[in-house]
């Protein structure tokens, strides 16, 4: 979650990491508020993990907004230590990132991610990411019901075009006639 947080804010890119420890700090009018909220949401809804990992997400940015939060988000952006590549990426493929994004959650610096990338997948992890998003995407088009614009959201494309032009590269047809075949 802090990973995330700290994906979502770039002023956290220089903040350079200390020692958790413990921090007082003033709870202001928008943190009580928060906490006040806490008890309407978790009265009257299931627990449901992504309204918990937004709630996180919400506290964290409305700590940020406190006067003094420096000294508490730097004990919060640990450096992350490396990850299994493999492991990460076959998890997070869908996930919309940058290059740079999975090299710093993978814990590698950008072109030390490219050359383990290289010597794992042979690959660049540009070629590799477009090609294993749109083998996923074949196969929501063979499984579901789903037209053109779900199974590019479902995939990670923010634009439909990019993902017609992708999907035909590879499999010489647009998804839409891979569509027509299937039904």
């Amino acid at each position: 979650m802090i990973n995330k947080f700290s994906l979502l804010n770039p002023s956290l890119k220089g903040v350079r990491y200390s020692e958790p420890r413990l921090l007082k700090a003033l709870v202001g009018t928008q943190i009580n508020q928060f906490i006040n909220s806490l008890n309407d949401v978790y009265l009257n809804h299931d627990n449901n993990s992504n309204l918990l990992e937004i709630k996180i997400l919400e506290f964290l940015l409305l700590l940020e907004q406190q006067e003094g939060s420096g000294e508490l988000l730097s004990s919060l952006v640990k450096p992350i230590s490396k990850r299994s590549l493999k492991e990460f990426m076959e998890v997070n493929y869908l996930t919309n990132l940058k290059i740079s994004d999975y090299a710093l959650l993978t814990g590698r610096s950008i072109s030390t991610f490219n050359r383990d990338f290289k010597r794992l997948y042979n690959s660049t992890p540009k070629k590799w990411l477009i090609e294993k998003k749109i083998h996923e995407s074949h196969q929501l088009i063979v499984r579901t019901n789903l037209n053109v614009t779900e199974v590019s959201a479902e995939v990670g494309y923010e634009n439909v075009s990019h993902f017609i032009a992708a999907y035909k590269s590879i499999y010489g047809i647009t998804p839409k006639m891979a569509i027509r075949e299937k039904n």
